[in-house]
């Protein structure tokens, strides 16, 4: 016989236990999901990179991290000039950029990775006779091709290649279109070394007298970055930067530290600590606010 001081067990009881169990798995799915980004099992960056340090050097580096994380998603922009590339970092499009240093956004932070030297690439007609270095004087009198100027003015390095190569005879908002020019052995251009000797293998480069070189920097935002970002930096980040700290985690060849289970338990608290450290490493390594 049913106690008349127990309320009965309504429908409404139901919904509210139904809803309840559906509270607690979707808890539990967050979590879950938040332990597989820090364990670099999921989630993805989104990095802008300008000119053709997409491919070179921002390419390997990316290939480095699938490698070693292959659930992750990496999404590349390109959105054109180094303006373009800071204004994706500030308004959060993306995460990490790699651009042509000095840059002037003092809300922002950026670390020299590398200086990259720009080179003639020609066809072995054009290049035949050419000295290696080749004086600067000398580029006038070739028959040249260049990029069109991108909305944001020129880097250090593009106004140096302007004045080297006066007025061009092709100038192309497409880059692909010079280098099949460069190929045919219609005319001669400036490329990145790195990436000349990846993708115009059959081309002539001369260095410059006196050469020319860009520096190769990264720009975020000064502000703890995502594990994905972290160990991104972990990979481009000079050598003395990477080296473990007392009680972290030990370092693989690549510079990326291991993660034990132990770690990946401690999900985003975890997360947080090691952001720290990278940014404490970053400073060491020469970041500043231009």
């Amino acid at each position: 016989m049913a106690d008349p001081s127990v309320p009965p067990y309504s429908s409404t009881s139901t919904e509210l236990e139904i809803r309840a169990r559906s509270v607690l798995v979707e808890v539990e799915e967050a979590r879950d999901r938040v332990e597989r980004v820090a364990r670099l099992d999921a989630g993805r960056l989104t990095v802008a990179a300008a000119s053709t340090l997409a491919i070179h050097p921002l390419g390997p580096w990316v290939g480095r991290l699938l490698d070693a994380h292959p659930g992750l998603r990496v999404h590349v922009r390109e959105p054109g000039s180094v303006p373009a590339v800071l204004a994706e970092i500030t308004e959060g499009a993306a995460e990490i950029g790699l651009v042509e240093l000095p840059v002037h956004r003092a809300s922002l932070e950026t670390v020299e990775l590398a200086r990259d030297e720009t080179v003639i690439a020609a066809g072995p007609g054009l290049a035949a006779g050419l000295p290696d270095p080749l004086p600067r004087a000398l580029v006038r009198d070739l028959p040249s091709g260049a990029l069109a100027l991108a909305p944001g003015g020129r880097t250090a390095s593009e106004r140096t290649m302007a004045e080297v190569l006066g007025e061009p005879r092709v100038r192309s908002v497409r880059r692909q279109l010079l280098w099949d020019l460069v190929g045919r052995d219609v005319l001669v251009a400036f490329v990145s070394r790195a990436v000349a000797e990846r993708l115009l293998p059959d081309a002539r480069l001369r260095s410059l007298d006196p050469p020319v070189f860009r520096r190769v920097g990264l720009v975020r935002r000064p502000e703890p970055p995502t594990p994905a970002a972290r160990t991104l930096l972990e990979i481009t980040l000079p050598p003395r930067t990477r080296r473990p700290r007392r009680a972290a985690p030990p370092a693989t060849p690549s510079g990326v530290p291991r993660q034990t289970d132990r770690e990946a338990r401690r999900g985003s608290a975890d997360t947080a600590a090691s952001a720290c450290r990278v940014s404490r490493r970053i400073r060491r390594a020469g970041l500043s606010r231009p």
